[in-house]
């Protein structure tokens, strides 16, 4: 019998909007399409949205914040107005939570999506403050975790992140807040239509200052190991294209669980050259989710979980 990925390994990554928050147009989304294809939700749409995705037999999702960006203000009050516990962010999410308490949430923790810099960590110069960052990480993450959500995904690839953000929660008494970090996030060109989304790059040279070089594996391999010791419940190595001899070594050798990641790069490559014909496409993502599985992937985070879910749905596949 042919054997279909499970739905309960793909995590479905969701963009909500700022542009909305309120009068009457918080209650609409916004039906702009990303280029990944899911809409930018603004607050109260957005668990509408996971409904729908439900019915299709999604339960776990990646939560993104699209922020219209101030460029004119400095780091500091960019941050300062997102550490302020009535940002609409944790509204939304408690919200969102509160709707559908048996799903699972993920929430991407990371300064690329509030400064106007699009750098993963605060600036000093031309270079990346690592600790002026972890000083942002460790009063966000407990906000995020008093939302209700599942878990926090560490994405900055700054040092110390891991244990900075779990010593903040434990402290807040958020002990089953789960830690998801992106320990292996090498330094790629795929990540550029993410980026472009979020509101764009100042300088991709200093990203190659905290992201990893593809071609050092034991860099990679020694980044995976720190964060679990540092607590890490679970890693993410990306892009899963660029992963796969570093998915098979980190499988036989950690027992953390391990989450791939399709980037926007990688899917619209793979989005144009797989079949158009809806059973044919239905196979060759199967066979995509399959063949990363059998590398020791846990579970896979995808901008193709909703049309796969679709596919499996029209052709009544449980």
């Amino acid at each position: 019998m042919h054997k279909f990925y499970p739905l309960s390994k793909l995590i479905y990554p969701l963009f909500l909007n700022d542009a909305e928050t309120t009068g009457e147009q918080c209650n609409r989304a916004d039906k702009r399409s990303t280029i990944f294809g899911s809409p930018r939700l603004a607050r109260a749409a957005l668990a509408e949205e996971i409904s729908t995705l439900k019915k299709l037999g999604l339960s776990s999702f990646l939560i993104y914040v699209l922020c219209n960006k101030d460029q004119s203000a400095s780091e500091t009050d960019q941050l300062a107005k997102i550490l302020d516990p009535h940002y609409f962010l944790y509204d939304a999410l408690s919200t969102l939570t509160a709707a559908h308490p048996e799903s699972f949430f993920v929430v991407d923790l990371c300064t690329c999506h509030f400064l106007s810099s699009g750098q993963c960590g605060t600036t000093k110069g031309t270079e990346i403050d690592n600790l002026s960052t972890l000083i942002f990480f460790k009063t966000m993450g407990p906000l995020l975790a008093a939302s209700g959500i599942q878990a926090i995904c560490l994405s900055s690839m700054m040092d110390g992140a891991v244990t900075t953000v779990r010593t903040a929660l434990d402290k807040a008494g958020y002990h089953n807040t789960l830690i998801i970090s992106q320990s292996a996030k090498i330094h790629s060109g795929f990540y550029g239509p993410f980026q472009s989304l979020s509101g764009g790059l100042s300088s991709v040279d200093v990203k190659k200052s905290y992201q990893l070089n593809p071609s050092n594996g034991k860099e990679m391999l020694r980044e995976l190991e720190l964060d679990s010791l540092e607590g890490a419940d679970m890693v993410v190595l990306k892009p899963v294209s660029e992963s796969l001899d570093l998915m098979v070594k980190v499988a036989h050798r950690f027992s953390t669980p391990i989450l791939g990641y399709t980037t926007g790069g990688e899917y619209l490559m793979l989005n144009e050259s797989l079949p158009k014909e809806p059973r044919a496409r239905l196979d060759a993502l199967n066979q995509y989710f399959t063949d990363l599985a059998d590398t020791g992937m846990t579970a896979m985070i995808s901008y193709f979980a909703q049309e796969y879910a679709q596919l499996r749905s029209q052709f009544a596949i449980k």
